[in-house]
């Protein structure tokens, strides 16, 4: 069972202004799926690697609930960037903004990439996660065309 969840940012110049952006969304992710997965909340503490751009949010009060919610976070991170238009498991649409929000802090030259990890492998924010987001969040529906044959009486 992991009992944490972190963020870690690549870059060759990250601002404070751009490392504080990226922290405040990722604090609303694990905010938002950990309130939308269990029933009991889940309390957080932060710890930062000294001399690193790695946040790690560690649960004071590990559950199977709270377990579900990191492992949630990162499945869903997983399905955004692969293009699963549909809202993952333990999102809102507020949850695919955060998500949408750190992708777009990857802009190739800053910031080289953003990863998320809980003690597995990372899953990479790339500038994937972006167009299905914005699929999610338009609320894009898919047409289906057809036709029938027949007499109508």
């Amino acid at each position: 069972m992991s009992d944490h969840i972190e963020i870690k940012i690549e870059g060759k110049k990250v601002t404070p202004e751009r490392f504080l952006e990226a922290v405040e969304s990722f604090f609303d992710l694990i905010r938002g799926v950990a309130k939308n997965v269990a029933k009991n909340p889940v309390n957080w503490t932060i710890e930062v690697e000294k001399g690193s751009t790695v946040v790690r949010a560690r649960v004071e009060n590990p559950t199977p609930e709270s377990d579900e919610s990191i492992n949630a976070i990162c499945r869903g991170v997983n399905s955004l960037r692969m293009g699963i238009k549909t809202i993952p498991y333990g999102f809102t649409k507020d949850e695919v903004r955060a998500a949408k929000k750190l992708a777009t802090l990857n802009d190739g030259k800053e910031i080289e990439s953003v990863f998320i990890k809980n003690g597995g492998t990372p899953e990479d924010l790339s500038q994937a996660v972006i167009p299905t987001a914005d699929a999610i969040l338009v609320g894009e529906n898919h047409i289906a065309f057809g036709s029938i044959e027949g007499t109508i009486d």
